[in-house]
């Protein structure tokens, strides 16, 4: 938080409230914020590599993301903090964004992007590799309950983390918390239920797409491109 002089004065540099450490944790200047940016150091750098410009930037970061896109994990030549950001154009997140026909602004303003693992899995993911998606994307659905955040799986292996391998793409489902009759509330299990238009339904909802991969032959369809931003658009609604 900027207090005192820095309420008013613009600076890069930081003092952890915490240990006391002084850090530059990106490159834009900050005037009497209250906590610093959701981005990471090096999304930052990514940023001013893409020409956004400081005023981008706190629009940007001072947004609240009304929607999450959930991949997989890093690329092998990608950094790990960056998921699904949307440079270069080549990346998965670039060719995301390109399928939702938003700017780069609007794309990273209003979604919040997170992958289940932080390190490049290999080519096939092991028993604990699953183990450990599993557990990421019970923490995601637990967070995005609590905002009322719309999930957006993307790919096969996140929606079987999501307990949702079996469910239809390009569909708006609800991740439901109940508990069956006769056992007891510590028993309750996640149920995944058709989203039904116009009904009042209680849970998470989510949609699974195909990875915006560019080995994904999927997006040889030009329509499998605009069902992705349909559902881009719905994410948001």
């Amino acid at each position: 938080m900027d207090r005192d002089e820095w309420a008013t004065r613009r600076h890069r540099t930081h003092l952890c409230e915490h240990c006391g450490h002084l850090w530059t944790p990106h490159a834009f200047y900050t005037v009497g914020v209250e906590h610093t940016p959701r981005f990471s150091p090096s999304e930052v750098i990514l940023m001013r590599r893409m020409g956004v410009t400081e005023e981008q930037f706190w629009t940007c970061a001072e947004a609240k993301p009304r929607a999450v896109l959930v991949g997989e994990a890093p690329g092998p030549s990608t950094w790990a903090d960056c998921p699904l950001f949307p440079y270069p154009m080549a990346s998965a997140g670039g060719r995301l964004m390109a399928m939702s026909d938003m700017d780069q602004v609007d794309y990273l303003r209003l979604f919040q992007r997170v992958n289940l693992l932080t390190a490049y899995p290999g080519a096939s993911w092991s028993k604990g590799t699953k183990k450990t998606a599993r557990e990421a994307a019970n923490q995601i659905a637990h967070a995005a309950r609590a905002k009322s955040w719309p999930l957006v799986l993307l790919g096969a292996n996140v929606a079987r983390a999501f307990g949702a391998g079996d469910l239809d793409s390009h569909t708006w489902y609800r991740l439901a918390t109940v508990s069956p009759p006769g056992i007891p509330q510590a028993s309750e299990v996640h149920v995944w239920r058709r989203e039904v238009l116009g009904a009042q339904q209680s849970g998470v909802r989510a949609i699974r797409l195909p990875h915006p991969s560019g080995r994904n032959r999927d997006f040889n369809d030009p329509g499998a491109r605009l069902r992705v931003q349909r559902a881009l658009q719905e994410a948001l609604q």
